[in-house]
């Protein structure tokens, strides 16, 4: 049965540029699936994709306990899903594989330009 779920069978190959990517939104993390294939063909059988059967074996996993969505070309990781992810015994060792940058101390910061009664009164975003 194992075999039969996992096997590795036949890959498919990719271009180069055809690499594993991640796209992030205001929705979460969309992982791409291979092309001419579903995402759920993909989480299916993904050592029959070479270039990304990593990923693909990871988002399957993470799929089957209850983290994402499967969509028609695409796997979506909404952000309290990649969240409750990073603090997951297990998955928080997922992060890089999962192409999640790692977290940064950087803090936006406001300034003010001017006194609030004034006509140029300007409010910045800083770094």
């Amino acid at each position: 049965m194992f075999d039969a779920l996992f096997k590795k069978g036949v890959s498919v190959s990719l271009t180069p540029t055809q690499q594993p990517a991640a796209a992030f939104d205001a929705d979460g993390i969309r992982y791409g699936a291979p092309p001419d294939t579903t995402a759920s063909e993909w989480l299916a059988k993904p050592f029959a994709y070479e270039k990304t059967a990593d990923l693909g074996a990871r988002l399957a996993q993470i799929f089957l306990d209850g983290y994402g969505e499967r969509r028609e070309s695409e796997f979506l990781l909404s952000w309290p899903d990649v969240y409750a992810l990073l603090q997951h015994a297990e998955f928080s060792a997922y992060r890089n594989a999962l192409l999640i940058p790692p977290s940064a101390e950087a803090r936006p910061r406001l300034t003010s330009r001017g006194a609030l009664m004034d006509p140029d009164f300007a409010v910045f975003l800083d770094d």
